[in-house]
Order: C-alpha cells, then sequence, then structure tokens
C-alpha cells in the first residue's frame, strides 16, 4: 500500500468533520419557560408566582404569556390577575414575568402558564395549594375572615372594667372535629385574658373541653401548659358528632379580654398565637405556632394564621364610645332557704352612655345573668332582668336607662352567697380605623340565702317501762350563712303516750343559745317506741320555715333476773344422816333488774318440796342469803336427789333459777341401836368363851399332880 494513503484519508475525514460541525454544535434557535410554585397559601391571601423565560440557540424576539389555552383550560374556582408583563422580549438573558392568584376555597389548583412567539409555544405547569386559616376576626360583622387584620379598640372605665369579645374563626377548612389553640395579648397590662365562649362554635355536637388556661389559671384540664403566660387563652375541645364537612367556615370560640389600661402610642397590643408548642401543628414543619385543628388523624391539617392589634392609645376627640353600668343595691336578700320569695329587692341595674354611644350603636343588650355557687352548690336562684334591652336611639347627649332584677329563690336552693353578674353588651365604631368592636361591661351583686337547723345532743335513749324516768336533751341552733332570726320552739307529743311528758326551756333560742328537752315518764307507760318531735319556726322577709329533729324514747318492758349465784351445802358427808333429823341449805340470790322481786325459794328431794321460804329482794342487789331448814322426820331412809329452785310474782325470769345439790342420803333413826346390841352379845360371848377356857385349863393341871398308884392323898408337910 501507499504510505500516502492513510494521510490522504485523514485530509478527507477532517473536511468531512468540518462540514458537519455547524449542524451539530450550534442548536436552533428557541426558548425554555418555568414558573415558581408558591407554598400553602391563605385562603384570605393571594400567591405570586415568577415566571422565567430563557432564551435558547441565540433566540431573541417577543414571547406572549398567558394562563389559559383550549389545550390547558384555567382551574374553576382560582382567580389570576393578569401576567405582569405579558409579553417578554428575549435578547441574550432571561426575562420574567409575574402572576398573582387566589381562591377562597381551599384545594390543590394545577395552572398552566403558555409562552408563545411565532411558531414556537411551550408551557410549564405549576401547582398552588390554598389552605384554611384561622383568623382574629370581629364579632357579628366578621363571618369569615377579613381580607385585612383587625384592629380593635375599647376604653378604660371604672367601676367595672370593659370588656372586649374577640372571635377566633377558622376559614374554609378540611374536615375537622376540633382544636387546641393558644392566643395571646402582647400586653396584659392593657388587654388581660379573662374568660372564653364556646357559644355558636363550628365544632361539631356537644363539646368536651380538654383544656381551659386564663392566664397561667387553669380552669379545666389538668394543668397549664409552659407556655402559659399572664397574656395568653389556652383552649383545647374536641366535638362529639364526627367532623364537619369541607370548607368548614365558622366561629371556633370568642376569647374575652378585659381593657385594663391604654397602650402607648406607636405601640398597639398585638393579638396573635402563641409559640413553643409541640409539633407538628396546623402551620406544618417545625412551625410551633400554637395552633392545632384536628381531624381524627394524627396529621393536623394546613392552616395558615392571621393576626389583630388592639390599639387606644388616642381616644376620639369626644372620647371613645362607651357605657357605665351599676347596681342599686350591691346585695338582695337575706332570702330564707326552703321558701319562695319571687319580690323584687328593689334591684336595678342603672346604664349611662357616653361620647356620643347612642349614634351609631344605641342599644345595649343585658345578656343571661351568670350566677356563681359555691363549691358543691348545684342548685341556684334565677334571677331576671326586665327589659333586656336598653335603647338609647331617643336620648341626646349622655343618659341612664335602667333594667329591674327579679330574685326567685326556690325551696330546693340551700343557704349560701350567690355572685351574680350582669353584662351589659354593645357595638361601638372606630372612627379612625372603621372596625366595630364588641364590647360589655359586667356589674356584680350578691344574693345571700340563709338557713338554719335544729340538731339533738342525743337522739335516742332507753328506759324501763311502769317506772318513773327523767331523760334530758339539748337542742342547739345551726346558724347557716349568717342566718340570726329568733326560733321558736315547740314539742310534740306522739298519740296513745299517756304517762309520757316533755318540756322546752327556753322555748326560744337564736345565735348560740341553745335549749333543754326534758322528756319524763311515770309508772302509766307502757313499753313501746315514743317519737318526740321539737319544731322550730322563725319567719323573714314574710316567709315562714319550719324545722323539725325528732327524738326517740325507747320503752322497754321490766327486766326480772333473779337468780342463784352460790349456796352452802348441807353438812358432809352427804350420806349417813339420819331420818328425823334437820337438814339446813344457806342459799344466796342475787338481783340484776331495776326493780324490787318477790319470790319463794323451794328445796326439793326427789321432785317434792321439802322446805321453802318466801323472799323479797331489792334491785340491783348484788346478794343476799336465804336459809332453809328440811326436817326430815318422817322421810324414808333412802338417798334423794335434791335441787334448790326459785319463782318470782313476774312472769319471767332470766336469772339462774335452779341449782342442782346432787344425791343425798337418809339413814334409819334404828340404825346404831341395833349395832350397838350385837357388839355386846358377842363380847359377852366372847368373855364367856374366855371363862371356859381358863377353867379347862386349870383343870387339866389338877389331874397331872394325883398319884394314880396309890389311893391315897398324903397332905404335904
Amino acid at each position: 500500500m501507499n504510505k500516502k494513503t492513510p494521510i490522504l484519508t485523514l485530509i478527507i475525514s477532517l473536511v468531512f468533520l468540518a462540514a458537519l460541525t455547524p449542524g451539530m454544535v450550534h442548536a436552533a434557535a428557541d426558548f425554555t419557560i418555568s414558573a415558581t410554585t408558591p407554598n400553602g397559601v391563605p385562603d384570605t391571601a393571594s400567591a405570586t408566582t415568577t415566571i422565567t423565560v430563557t432564551p435558547v440557540g441565540g433566540f431573541t424576539g417577543p414571547v406572549t404569556l398567558n394562563d389559559t389555552s383550549t389545550i390547558h383550560p384555567f382551574p374553576q374556582g382560582l382567580s389570576c390577575g393578569t401576567i405582569t408583563p405579558s409579553t417578554v422580549v428575549l435578547t441574550t438573558s432571561p426575562q420574567t414575568a409575574t402572576l398573582s392568584c387566589s381562591s377562597t376555597s381551599s384545594g390543590i389548583y394545577q395552572l398552566t402558564i403558555n409562552g408563545v412567539s411565532g411558531a414556537i409555544s411551550h408551557f410549564t405547569t405549576i401547582l398552588i395549594t390554598v389552605i384554611g386559616t384561622v383568623c382574629v376576626a370581629q364579632p357579628i360583622v366578621d363571618t369569615k375572615c377579613p381580607s385585612a387584620a383587625p384592629t380593635f379598640n375599647g376604653p378604660v372605665t371604672s367601676p367595672g372594667k370593659t370588656r372586649i369579645r374577640i372571635s377566633l374563626l377558622l376559614n374554609d377548612s378540611t374536615p375537622m372535629n376540633g382544636f387546641d389553640i393558644t392566643i395571646i395579648s402582647s400586653n396584659a397590662t392593657v388587654l388581660a385574658p379573662l374568660d372564653i365562649d364556646t357559644t355558636g362554635t363550628v365544632v361539631p355536637g356537644a363539646l368536651t373541653i380538654l383544656l381551659e388556661c386564663i392566664g397561667t389559671k387553669r380552669v379545666l384540664g389538668s394543668t397549664c401548659p409552659s407556655t402559659s403566660t399572664a397574656g395568653t387563652i389556652d383552649l383545647a375541645v374536641v366535638g362529639a358528632a364526627g367532623v364537619t364537612g369541607s370548607h368548614t367556615t365558622g366561629l371556633l370560640f370568642t376569647a374575652i379580654f378585659a381593657i385594663v389600661g391604654q397602650n402607648p402610642a406607636g405601640k398597639p397590643v398585638t393579638i396573635g398565637f402563641q409559640t413553643g408548642c409541640p409539633t407538628p401543628t396546623s402551620l406544618g414543619g417545625s412551625d410551633s405556632t400554637c395552633v392545632t385543628i384536628s381531624n381524627g388523624t394524627p396529621s393536623p391539617p394546613p392552616e395558615a394564621i392571621q393576626l389583630g392589634s388592639f390599639d387606644n392609645s388616642v381616644p376620639p376627640s369626644n372620647g371613645i364610645q362607651s357605657i357605665t353600668s351599676t347596681i342599686s343595691p350591691v346585695g338582695l336578700g337575706p332570702f330564707l332557704a326552703g321558701t319562695t320569695n319571687n319580690v323584687p329587692k328593689a334591684g336595678n341595674v342603672t346604664i349611662t352612655s357616653q361620647a356620643g354611644f347612642e349614634i351609631f350603636f344605641p342599644q345595649v343588650t343585658l345578656k343571661p345573668p351568670s350566677i356563681t355557687a359555691p363549691l358543691g352548690v348545684t342548685t341556684k336562684p334565677s334571677v331576671t332582668l326586665n327589659p333586656t334591652t336598653v335603647d338609647f336611639s331617643t336620648a341626646t347627649g349622655p343618659a341612664k336607662l335602667n333594667s329591674t332584677i327579679t330574685v326567685l329563690v326556690s325551696t330546693s336552693v340551700p343557704g349560701a352567697t350567690f355572685n351574680v353578674t350582669v353584662i351589659g353588651e354593645y357595638q361601638v365604631q372606630d372612627a379612625t380605623t372603621g372596625s366595630v368592636d364588641l364590647l360589655d361591661t359586667p356589674v356584680t351583686f350578691n344574693i345571700t340565702v340563709v338557713d338554719y337547723k335544729l340538731s339533738l345532743s342525743s337522739t335516742v335513749a332507753s328506759v324501763t317501762a311502769k317506772q318513773a324516768t327523767t331523760t334530758t336533751a339539748t337542742v342547739s341552733l345551726q346558724n347557716i350563712n349568717g342566718f340570726a332570726n329568733p326560733v321558736t320552739l315547740k314539742k310534740k307529743l306522739p298519740a296513745n303516750s299517756a304517762g309520757l311528758n316533755a318540756t322546752l326551756s327556753p322555748t326560744t333560742i337564736s345565735g348560740t343559745q341553745t335549749s333543754i328537752l326534758t322528756i319524763t315518764t311515770n309508772a302509766t307507760l307502757v313499753a313501746g317506741n315514743y317519737a318526740v318531735i321539737v319544731n322550730g319556726t322563725t319567719t323573714l322577709g314574710g316567709k315562714t320555715k319550719f324545722v323539725l329533729v325528732t327524738f326517740t324514747l325507747i320503752v322497754v318492758s321490766p327486766v326480772h333476773n333473779v337468780g342463784i349465784v352460790s349456796t352452802t351445802p348441807p353438812p358432809s358427808p352427804r350420806s349417813g344422816a339420819n331420818a328425823g333429823n334437820q337438814v339446813t341449805f344457806t342459799v344466796t340470790l342475787q338481783n340484776q333488774g331495776p326493780q324490787a322481786e318477790n319470790g319463794t325459794l323451794t328445796i326439793y328431794a326427789d321432785n317434792i318440796a321439802v322446805a321453802y321460804q318466801n323472799f323479797t329482794i331489792s334491785a340491783n342487789n348484788p346478794g343476799q342469803n336465804v336459809t332453809l331448814v328440811w326436817d326430815t322426820t318422817g322421810y324414808a331412809a333412802k338417798t334423794y336427789n335434791v335441787t334448790a329452785q326459785i319463782t318470782i310474782t313476774a312472769s319471767s325470769n332470766t336469772g339462774t333459777s335452779t341449782f342442782s345439790y346432787g344425791d343425798y342420803t337418809l339413814n334409819s333413826s334404828q340404825g346404831t341401836s341395833n349395832q350397838t346390841l350385837e357388839y355386846i352379845a358377842i363380847g359377852i360371848l366372847a368373855v364367856i368363851a374366855a371363862v371356859a377356857v381358863i377353867v379347862y385349863i386349870l383343870r387339866r393341871r389338877s389331874a397331872a399332880n394325883v398319884d394314880t398308884t396309890s389311893t391315897n392323898i398324903t397332905p404335904k408337910a
């Protein structure tokens, strides 16, 4: 092969590549289009997206922008302005335009931005997420979150601090069934937390308040969170009727603040939401703002927030429209518990208008009185006002109007002091900001209900019938809630109580005085239970009340308890006594009854009465001896079973009435003489026998001394 061939091939290849290079390196003139996606957009605000058009391949010229076409229709429910500018002219660098969109309905909207230049057309798509809003709003006026944060105003008044009501609204939210929100006043020395009102809430069904804290004071729930301060109101509730529908809009609750001061000029009080709460909250991510809407799942729905402010630093030249409220008298009563009293005690609420109040909203609504009872008291008096609305429309300048208070104390209302708050609610309009403020002025008074009770030092006693007895008990007066009236005492005896009487001394008591109830009986009173009633009567305010206490006297039948407690048995041994002798018994009797007893003590031998003795033993006698003698003359000599037994004239006896001596033997009265004769006879026979033996021995000895070989007896020399 020719050595020049590779070089030639290389040259041809280079020429060929050079011819192809312009088409491969330089693209056709074009442009790209992109747009930013806004984060969650409140339904009360608009979202702005930035559209960027970038030239490609040396493209120059105008690009027309629009947000709708037959291919990409505009999403329903989304409202957008004009793309500004609607045409961008590209040279060598990207050009931008902006578009603002909003929606009053939460949801996710897909928006397409089109760019057209001649035959070239491109588009980009963005997703706009519109979320609900939790906002500070004007009561009555605002039914949904306002487009701009409201500024409130109100006066510092005395007596009684004016209060302002501020609505917390939920705007166009997803389904929900509760909330946990902490609202805060940035300056509690001007606007101090006071109360909450859940009337009209959108939370479905009966509410359960999980937590309520006013400032750092716990009202309901376990403990206030660490985020509670002097300026916060914490409220967490859940509903009992499932969840709401979509696009929920309405009142969450009303926060009530007391206007206690005036803020410095240029330093309004912010009415916002506390921070530092556990996440996740409805603000999303790591945001710890204390606004959580609950929907029954661990993930709360996303919400935006809108704040408000309060500024009373510069009042109008003619003053802030307001009212003041007073009441006369400041206390109604005393009423007597257990009686019905429907008499107005000259009670009046006086409303005074100030600073042209009658011009814009001339009516004051008197809300139903709030009655606070002591702990544990569930039944309260009822309080009504007439009229419940006072109208200043015909007044010129400051004026005073009255409403009459009527108090009804039913028979079930106990003795206690009840605190009553009457609130006059009204609207005023701020001449500077145009906002409408819902204010109220409270006035308080007391209702005093008094009562009394009677008590006895003892309520029962037992005595014995048919005896003279005296029983006493002390009647005391218990004064409830300052009761100071005198009480008249009377006694009532039961029917069929002959032999019973009762007296009271003294018969009228008051304060700490006492009376002595004395109950006496005599011998005619029979056994039974007798209720002696003490009736205490008093009259207060034209109403009379009766209080009863009962003393029960138990009258019992006499107790008969005579018994044998010891005995001295007859002489020992118990065998060997001779019939015809006297046997002496000494028996000790005891009477444990409350009265003297008559009776008979009898000695029995084989159930035959052999001796008896009548006796009388005094009441409560621990020991009395009775001696009996059994004359055994005529009784057979044998063994007897001997017992001692008492009988008393009463029909019953609970004492030990029988004592057993056991067996006792009587011997015959001849037994000793016959035995003696036998002994004598035996002795005589023994003596005779002894003499006969002696004679026999003597005779034998004499025979032994005779000589048988000699017939002659030679006398001794």
